[in-house]
């Protein structure tokens, strides 16, 4: 990295190894990588890339359990206010709040449609 006269910032830079599941993975210990004030890098086992939680074997249920919560604290809110809404400001509303935390890191999702349909269905 000096080479190009770039530095790691030790207090954002992460280190996560990536194994398959049924691998074991190494020590983690034998990864010691320095910043240029010869601090270790942190070793994690899960860290937020762009806004999505990875984990070391490349899998998502922490991102989606985590967009899961979001959706049902934003959908009680909502269900709370059930009888004071209209059909049209249920909808609005629901397209407003519920629909961009479930589309972030669609790609992730399986079932995307059958969720869809599951959350417009508790709204109605």
């Amino acid at each position: 990295m000096l080479s190009n006269h770039l530095a790691l910032n030790g207090t954002k830079t992460k280190l996560m190894l990536f194994t398959p599941s049924k691998v074991t993975p190494p020590d983690m210990d034998t990864f010691l990588i320095t910043t240029q004030n010869n601090s270790p890098l942190e070793i994690v086992s899960e860290t937020k890339l762009l806004g999505v939680l990875i984990d070391n074997q490349l899998k998502f249920n922490s991102h989606l359990q985590k967009n899961i919560k979001k959706t049902h604290q934003k959908l009680g809110m909502l269900y709370r206010q059930n009888a004071y809404l209209t059909s049209a400001t249920k909808i609005t509303l629901s397209t407003s709040f519920l629909i961009p935390c479930l589309l972030y890191g669609a790609p992730l999702l399986t079932n995307l449609q059958s969720l869809l349909k599951k959350t417009t269905y508790h709204l109605l």
